[in-house]
């Protein structure tokens, strides 16, 4: 049996400028995988890996986030038993598919993942799953359907309000609609803009306003009056579709889902910290969990997301972000790919993502995952020497860096993400060892965000 690993990647890719390096590298990551099944008994078809008669092959277009290792040329970190076959770039998801079909793949598995500027790398995916469907391929991967919905906002919106799950209030702003009277010469008067401002008027503030279609928190902001929101809605800001959402008081959590209809995993909720803004940066977050305290109504969420996994048909993973007001949870977006939060969910249920993936088809093998104590920090980009040095720490599960040679501010250099256990010491003396040991790497006001996190976990 040939078991395919795949990911597209629509986005220009340069090696000697973007470097992504991780600890454990994801070859031994896919290594420790492929091990778990040489001993193992399992009748899954991912235990086809475990000797020669079956082989896993990667097939993808580069930086291919979480299957692929880069030097700053390109080239990958190969294990000797995996077949690697990396694309160019500018290829349809019917040529894509053919790839995976000459191998005479028996299953392939999406392993989606984010790239700047738009969040739609998985609809491509799955388009490559259709595709090896009608060759009678099988597939774990999100549907076309699941992740057109997740990707624009205004459809994510409308199925949750659609399905009654709780979440914000939200508005859609068409921008050329907005804007139509700059366009139509014979408009005297916008009534659409004019209809908008009046419901924006009439919203509960602070407010948030981000694209329709965009990644993370990237370019949303924060307005706290209806005066700044009509300034915003009417300035060269608004330069695309808009969502505005009531921005909910409480705190932020997220989780993933793994495996497949009937047969879910659903982690418990993770906090993430906030900035000055009351959003999630994805460069500056500290998160923490898992939380499993029924003051938090754990049994309740985790019913709701198994809910939204069904009726969405998640099929291998998706994150999902959340608020938590104290009395109940709001949906705030859904991502049927991989995360920033992934690699935190795996390290507190001691898998790879290649386990919870591959495997979301397997009956009952989510049943006995427990989860421990972790968190993650957002440190200064390291050096060689220090990453060696934190990586030697008994409580270190995982250094993961994002560097930018090419960026032309400080801030978008890039981020060290460290993540740490309770190997030895509790999270809270592991974090003070290192504020001790490596007194440039934690900022004050980081650590004692961290510590304020890490009291309400225990």
């Amino acid at each position: 049996m040939k078991i395919i690993l795949y990911n597209s990647n629509s986005t220009k890719y340069d090696a000697e400028l973007f470097h992504y390096e991780f600890y454990p590298s994801c070859k031994n990551k896919l290594k420790s995988f492929i091990a778990s099944y040489t001993s193992s008994s399992s009748s899954s078809a991912a235990s086809s890996a475990s000797s020669g008669e079956n082989e896993i092959i990667i097939i993808s277009q580069l930086p291919a986030l979480f299957l692929l290792d880069l030097d700053r040329q390109g080239k990958v970190d190969r294990l000797p038993n995996v077949k690697y076959k990396i694309l160019n770039q500018n290829i349809s998801s019917r040529d894509f598919a053919e790839e995976i079909i000459k191998e005479k793949a028996d299953l392939a598995v999406s392993f989606s993942a984010f790239y700047k500027p738009f969040d739609w790398q998985g609809i491509k995916d799955a388009h490559i799953a259709k595709y090896l469907r009608q060759k009678n391929i099988k597939v774990i991967t999100n549907s076309i359907t699941c992740q057109n919905i997740c990707f624009d906002k205004k459809l994510t919106s409308g199925f949750l309000a659609s399905n009654n799950f709780i979440s914000p209030e939200s508005l859609y702003v068409n921008h050329e609609l907005f804007l139509a009277h700059k366009a139509k010469q014979d408009l005297v008067e916008n009534v659409y803009a004019e209809d908008i401002l009046e419901k924006v008027e009439n919203l509960t503030f602070p407010i948030i306003i981000k694209d329709s279609c965009g990644l993370s928190s990237y370019g949303a902001e924060v307005l706290t009056t209806y005066k700044s929101a009509k300034a915003y809605l009417l300035s060269k800001k608004n330069n695309g579709d808009k969502i505005i959402q009531e921005l909910i008081k409480g705190q932020h959590f997220g989780l993933e889902i793994y495996g497949s209809r009937g047969n879910y995993y659903i982690s418990s909720p993770f906090m993430l910290s906030l900035n000055q803004y009351m959003i999630t940066s994805p460069k500056q977050s500290i998160k923490a969990g898992p939380f499993n305290s029924e003051s938090y109504k754990i049994k309740e969420l985790k019913s709701e997301i198994e809910r939204l996994a069904e009726l969405l048909e998640i099929d291998g993973i998706a994150q999902v972000d959340l608020v938590f007001d104290g009395s109940k949870w709001f949906i705030i977006e859904i991502n049927p790919r991989l995360s920033g939060m992934t690699n935190l969910i795996c390290s507190s249920c001691n898998k790879t993502y290649f386990d919870l993936i591959i495997n979301a088809q397997v009956k009952d093998y989510y049943k006995n995952i427990r989860e421990e104590k972790v968190f993650s920090i957002k440190l200064p980009l390291l050096d060689e020497k220090t990453k060696k040095e934190l990586a030697a720490l008994p409580f270190i599960k995982e250094i993961n860096q994002t560097k930018n040679d090419g960026a032309k501010q400080k801030r978008e250099e890039g981020y060290c993400d460290v993540i740490i256990c309770e190997e030895g010491k509790s999270l809270k003396e592991n974090l003070d060892y290192l504020k001790t040991s490596f007194k440039a790497l934690i900022d004050e006001s980081f650590y004692e965000k961290a510590l304020l996190m890490l009291e309400k976990l225990k």
